[in-house]
């Protein structure tokens, strides 16, 4: 097994303890229980308890529904905006180190989403080379049209010089939706990037990857563990339950979360590597990857849940909403415990910046929570497979 770097060590730590005027937690008998002021400490002056917030506001501008398609550009927004930065692009820095693209590379990204796997990948390839370019495939009409705001977001100069994106609809197994086709060995490397657990057929869709892989083009591919191994949305789905709506808990913990549901790290690591074979490429490998997402406030951090289908209905029930942040907070002291710590907002690439902080803890701090995936990487044959 290869062992990739891990997400942490980027990141150097800071003690909860060290930042305020009492350690963050007490260890009781059997339990780990909150100081009286964890709340308030936790809790940034721009907290969800109200209706107020980027990702509360985005919720109530949409309907219900019970799907992930995100075919509506607005659901796929308050996706991007939950999840995007907080969740994805640390995970996304993560692949990249692993496998990161060089000036002069044609890169794939399948199931590119809002596209923050691909605008990283175009920063790393850069504008330096007439070749160097990524492509962005997805089903989610709503989706791409957030993907393609965004490239353009990179064109005001707030951002580095990037490679050439372009963002195309493909189903990344569907018959009708042969995209492969039209690429063959055409692709340095590819990337796939919490996709897979969502395609009908896998091994398909890893396939048609390696069809559009040069020989020997690397792939690289990232995976949820279990819900159980995630403690910020085995503590939202836990304050769902909590709430009363154990069928909204069922769905956000769901799909997600759904390649192993064996919930051992043999049966997500051998589902990855196995699917990889069968796909036709070589050297296949897979791995734990340890690593943590990042938030403002633990408001910030019960607002993932914006991306949820049914996240524009809990948002506009302003009590509800406000009991689901009180028990996700209860909830995360038990799934995170003293894993869940500050760091500095400066070890954190994509938050150097100046930002409001954690309320107490001064300018410079973030919340980090920890999360855990699946990588796997594997080689494009030298010699094609039909």
């Amino acid at each position: 097994r290869f062992a990739p770097p891990s997400v942490t060590s980027r990141a150097p730590l800071v003690p909860l303890g060290s930042l305020a005027d009492a350690s963050p937690f007490r260890v009781g008998v059997g339990t780990l229980t909150p100081p009286a002021n964890l709340s308030r400490r936790l809790h940034s002056h721009h907290s969800f308890h109200t209706s107020s917030g980027v990702a509360a506001e985005a919720a109530v501008e949409g309907g219900g529904g019970g799907d992930f398609t995100f075919s509506s550009a607005d659901q796929a927004r308050r996706y991007d905006a939950a999840l995007g930065k907080q969740v994805f692009r640390p995970w996304c820095e993560a692949m990249m180190e692993l496998s990161r693209p060089v000036t002069g590379n044609h890169v794939l990204d399948l199931a590119t989403g809002t596209g923050e796997n691909a605008l990283l990948l175009a920063e790393n390839i850069g504008a330096g080379s007439s070749t160097g370019r990524v492509l962005g495939l997805d089903s989610s009409l709503g989706m791409l049209e957030v993907a393609r705001s965004k490239k353009e977001e990179y064109a005001t100069g707030k951002h580095p010089e990037i490679a050439p994106v372009q963002f195309e609809f493909a189903n990344a197994c569907h018959a009708d939706t042969p995209w492969h086709e039209n690429h063959l060995q055409r692709f340095d490397r590819a990337y796939c990037h919490q996709g897979l657990q969502f395609f009908a057929d896998p091994e398909e869709a890893c396939r048609r990857v390696r069809l559009a892989l040069k020989p020997g083009g690397q792939f690289t591919v990232a995976v949820w563990a279990h819900v159980e191994r995630q403690p910020l949305f085995l503590a939202v789905k836990r304050a769902l339950i909590s709430v009363g709506k154990p069928e909204w808990a069922e769905m956000a913990a769901g799909q997600p979360f759904s390649w192993d549901p064996t919930n051992t790290h043999a049966g997500g690591i051998d589902k990855l590597e196995t699917t990889l074979i069968r796909a036709g490429f070589d050297a296949p490998d897979a791995g734990v990857e340890e690593g943590d997402i990042y938030f403002d406030s633990l408001g910030e951090a019960a607002g993932v849940i914006a991306a949820a289908p049914f996240g524009a209905e809990l948002a506009a029930d302003k009590a509800l909403y406000a009991a689901y942040v009180a028990e996700v907070e209860r909830h995360l002291v038990d799934t995170a415990g003293a894993a869940m710590r500050f760091v500095p907002r400066a070890s954190v690439s994509y938050m150097s910046g100046a930002g409001k902080g954690v309320d107490g803890l001064g300018e410079g701090s973030v919340l980090a929570i920890p999360a855990m995936a699946y990588f796997g990487h594997a080689t494009a044959p030298w010699y094609p497979k039909p």
